[in-house]
């Protein structure tokens, strides 16, 4: 199999992806009933609504025709029209996904913890992830820093930081971990709210249960400790 005829096939099997993904919404509910979907988070994930507009197969339709054009150029041995099929099918199919699915798929993966973070933007609070490692919260709760100079943080580190020594991490994951802990374990000034998948739930359960439980959806179950609440 040459480079050619690796392409076609990808070009193929992306190009039927997305014009079958925007139908998700109609078979989802036999793939979770029958239980095809053995990932808890994965099976959260599908239960969103992703408000599909009926348009999105347009990208898919695009990459398989001109994949077909492209083939039908390889065997009247026109490369250069061949491969010029192949660039616009893929450039137009790239920039059609990007506004048309791009958005409904992060509504699936992420749109639950986003709209989470969104609802803390702008407030005196504290926002973490638990199991798992993101950024998004960071950007849509507009996460200011001053942790790092909080006397009370300051405090508990030097009394703690000998238990977090780990030649494995780097400076900037001990201080994230510890930051972490504190707003788990510390006498905090704000609220703090964490947001973790739901196959992490009974970790969270066993070694803080003090956290108060505020929801889940769609695979994330976000939780909440106060000021005065005890670790």
């Amino acid at each position: 199999m040459d480079e050619l005829d690796a392409g076609r096939i990808t070009g193929t099997l992306l190009g039927i992806a997305l014009c079958v993904a925007p139908f998700v919404d109609h078979f989802k509910k036999w793939l979770l009933d029958a239980g095809l979907v053995g990932d808890r988070f994965a099976a959260g994930n599908l239960e969103a609504f992703a408000h599909w507009k009926g348009i999105e197969w347009i990208p898919g339709v695009l990459l398989l025709a001109g994949t077909v054009l492209g083939l039908w150029f390889r065997s009247k041995a026109k490369i250069k029209e061949m491969v010029f099929s192949f660039f616009v099918a893929t450039m137009a199919a790239t920039s059609l996904a990007s506004g048309l699915l791009a958005p409904r798929i992060e509504e699936y993966s992420q749109g639950a913890a986003v709209r989470f973070y969104q609802g803390l933007a702008g407030k005196q609070v504290y926002v973490e992830t638990l199991g798992f490692k993101s950024y998004a919260h960071y950007f849509y709760a507009e996460v200011m820093p001053g942790i790092a100079q909080n006397p009370e943080f300051l405090a508990w580190k030097k009394e703690n930081e000998k238990n977090y020594i780990d030649p494995k991490r780097t400076v900037t994951e001990l201080n994230i971990a510890m930051q972490r802990e504190w707003m788990l374990r510390g006498k905090i000034d704000r609220p703090a709210y964490f947001v973790c998948k739901n196959t992490f739930e009974s970790e969270i359960v066993k070694y803080y249960p003090k956290l108060r439980r505020l929801r889940d959806e769609n695979g994330f179950v976000f939780w909440e400790r106060l000021p005065g609440d005890l670790p």
